[in-house]
């Protein structure tokens, strides 16, 4: 299975994962530090599963995206989805502070005053009862033709509620309904083991750790990976293309993300551009 997403080695782990890709349910959980290319292997992972069935659908979760940050905006992206009718949901309550009030003088002056509001603060959540049941119910008619897939990007990084919201609607209303046909795919960005939610966290059907650097054992496999996309998109020859590729991954000490972010720049110092 091919797609746009550069693929250096990654041969044990995507062989481990394809069974979810193409017809297995369950929670996949994969883990790995700065070093892993972490984010490339997820963008791997939705491409492969969109491409495994026609109606495949597949929602991604970040706490970086304002639209997936968040239950409302991750229920109202399942429903738009899953092409229900959208609902006008009614926006927070404004948030009003009287940093001074009830002062009587011709001239006043305010300083040094610091206002400091948590990340996780939620004013006045609308109530998602509604919506979840919408959702959820269909979520339900959706997975009796199709397959769909919650794939939650740096999920060691979501606010406290939106995971603890995530994980309930996950064990007490979805998982239920898809068995074979519902994935959910669980990204953590930080060192393996080190995801504060693991305790809480739906059990895991697969758990893949990705190294931060190769392996002596997978090196000649990445060097021919490497080889592969450089006479693929400059047209070097094989023998070129061969010994760059060794070049290149020495200069980038063998570290996954560093190939991956760096690979697109050699092609395009070599003439090629399409990645």
């Amino acid at each position: 299975m091919t797609t746009d997403v550069l693929e250096i080695d990654w041969q044990d782990e995507l062989a481990d994962v394809q069974p979810f890709v193409e017809s297995r349910g369950g929670v996949v959980c994969v883990a790995g530090g700065a070093g892993a290319a972490l984010n490339t292997f997820v963008k791997l992972v939705r491409a492969r599963f969109r491409a495994a069935g026609p109606g495949n659908l597949d929602v991604q979760i970040s706490p970086n995206d304002e639209s997936t940050c968040r239950p409302l905006n991750i229920v109202a992206k399942m429903g738009e989805k899953l092409g229900l009718p959208q609902e006008t949901v009614p926006a927070p309550a404004a948030l009003a502070l009287d940093v001074a009030s009830n002062i009587r003088a011709q001239q006043v002056s305010v300083s040094d005053v610091t206002v400091q509001i948590g990340s996780d603060f939620s004013p006045s959540l609308p109530n998602l009862g509604p919506m979840e049941q919408r959702v959820t119910a269909g979520l339900s008619d959706h997975l009796n033709q199709a397959r769909f897939a919650l794939i939650v990007e740096d999920c060691d990084q979501l606010l406290p509620k939106t995971a603890q919201w995530l994980w309930r609607m996950w064990e007490e209303r979805w998982s239920a309904l898809g068995g074979a046909s519902l994935l959910l795919f669980r990204a953590c960005g930080k060192a393996p083991g080190g995801c504060p939610y693991t305790d809480h966290c739906p059990a895991a059907t697969l758990r893949l750790n990705l190294p931060e650097v190769y392996p002596a054992a997978v090196r000649e496999q990445a060097t021919r990976d490497v080889a592969g996309v450089l006479a693929r998109e400059t047209s070097e020859a094989p023998e070129m293309a061969a010994a760059r590729a060794q070049t290149f991954l020495r200069a980038v000490d063998y570290v996954p993300a560093a190939c991956h972010i760096k690979l697109p720049l050699e092609i395009a110092g070599l003439g090629g551009g399409r990645l």
